[in-house]
């Protein structure tokens, strides 16, 4: 969603729950162009090497009903979903009060993506601090 960005995502939104009161935190909060607001979460299990399992999405599901202006929930994942979590994506409308939930898979990138990026910028500076104390009063 931010790679995509028009100015309309925030990324680490806070939105109060209706009901819970709860303050929640939101990796993503977008708006599209249709005015219809979108929580995303991202996580990535890559140390893990697991994927994402259907609790992740219990939880992002259970705050859908509690977030009154979101309209729908997007996950996305660096190492894919376990078979139970996206039965739980697709079934999500009819837990989520009408709230579809959307899965996402981030690839990581190759060598070849990354051609003419710029991954580190590294500045070397050397900088002369002066001591006034060490200084001797010329009258």
């Amino acid at each position: 969603m931010h790679i995509l960005d028009d100015g309309a995502s925030q990324h680490d939104a806070r939105i109060r729950g209706q009901f819970s009161k709860t303050l929640y935190q939101l990796d993503v909060r977008h708006r599209s162009a249709d005015g219809k607001i979108t929580m995303g979460e991202a996580k990535d299990y890559s140390a893990l090497g697991t994927k994402v399992g259907r609790g992740d999405l219990q939880k992002l599901g259970g705050a859908l009903p509690d977030l009154r202006e979101v309209d729908a929930g997007a996950f996305f994942s660096a190492t894919g979903y376990t078979k139970p979590a996206k039965q739980y994506a697709s079934a999500a409308t009819s837990i989520t009060g009408g709230k579809a939930i959307s899965l996402y898979e981030i690839d990581v990138s190759t060598e070849e993506d990354e051609k003419g990026i710029v991954k580190a910028i590294v500045i070397n500076m050397h900088a002369i601090i002066p001591h006034p104390e060490r200084g001797v009063v010329p009258f």
